[in-house]
């Protein structure tokens, strides 16, 4: 379950994770071990995975099991917090057209904002950003999500890089399967 808890201005630290399918992150957490941000890039004074009560239930998480996990964005609006909630909710392995999420989000006619909400996720992963999919990938990989492999120029724009995306998918599509 992902928790969210109002931002406070308290001293961040950092720890490394590392992800089954990407590799070494920096989690940014604040003094109540609440995730504040995900970095792509480690930063020189986090040098090696961390082992503690947060990087197991990260652990967890990202290998699609239950998982408590406290979450404070930094930095965002209403609107996206509303977004980044409705993210919170969907399920590991499946995925959500922007259109389905900007109505769960509570937007229905702002696509185009839910979108950008989207793309300035300050938690990513965690927060999963990349089960969201533009509607004709989404109604792809309800039919035939091997065929979105093939083609991850389908998937949409994920921030640092597109073809993380569809490792992210693929990972959970094959951990997933019975």
């Amino acid at each position: 379950m992902i928790r969210f808890v109002p931002f406070d201005n308290l001293p961040l630290h950092s720890i490394a994770v590392c992800h089954p399918a990407i590799g070494p992150l920096a989690v940014v957490l604040d003094s109540r071990d609440a995730v504040v941000r995900v970095e792509w890039e480690m930063a020189p004074d986090v040098a090696s995975v961390s082992d503690n009560a947060i990087s197991w239930e990260l652990a967890r998480l990202f290998k699609g099991e239950d998982a408590d996990i406290v979450v404070s964005p930094r930095g965002v609006t209403d609107m996206q917090l509303s977004v980044l909630r409705a993210i919170a909710c969907l399920p590991f392995g499946s995925v959500s057209s922007y259109s389905a999420l900007a109505e769960t989000a509570g937007f229905p006619h702002a696509v185009r904002a839910v979108a950008t909400a989207v793309g300035r996720n300050p938690i990513p992963v965690v927060l999963p950003c990349h089960r969201v999919l533009p509607v004709a990938a989404a109604g792809l990989w309800q039919r035939s999500p091997l065929k979105l492999f093939e083609k991850p120029s389908l998937l949409g724009h994920y921030t640092p890089d597109d073809a993380l995306k569809s490792r992210l998918l693929q990972y959970e599509f094959n951990l997933k399967k019975p």
